[in-house]
């Protein structure tokens, strides 16, 4: 058996924050056990076991840029060539955390307590 054929048209769905939700067309393969392998920046393989089409990290650092890419790979070791890229850019989070409210719990001659 050769290998899978290329997965294609590696698209965005859906994004927010700290997630993209990611879809891509299927590969075929003459065999029974293959896989997708979804790579964000080049790192190590996520798998994706078909028909699964989609994939959706949600672990991403606000601001922060990622460039995924998917292959299908076989048992044997046969990979497709790596689909299109696709880059997503996390929106930076700039909404800044409230102020902490100080207030005087108790007022005396000789002490103070904060909370």
């Amino acid at each position: 058996g050769g290998a899978p054929t290329t997965p294609t048209n590696l698209h965005i769905t859906a994004s927010s924050d700290t997630s993209v939700s990611l879809a891509w067309n299927a590969s075929t393969d003459n065999s029974t056990n293959w896989w997708y392998c979804v790579q964000a920046n080049g790192a190590s393989c996520i798998r994706v076991d078909p028909p699964q089409t989609t994939f959706t990290p949600s672990y991403l650092t606000p601001g922060s840029t990622t460039t995924f890419t998917v292959y299908a790979i076989d048992a044997n070791g046969n990979r497709s060539a790596t689909s299109n890229a696709v880059t997503y850019t996390a929106p930076a989070d700039t909404t800044p955390p409230t102020p902490p409210v100080l207030s005087a719990n108790t007022v005396t001659s000789t002490w103070l307590s904060f909370s």
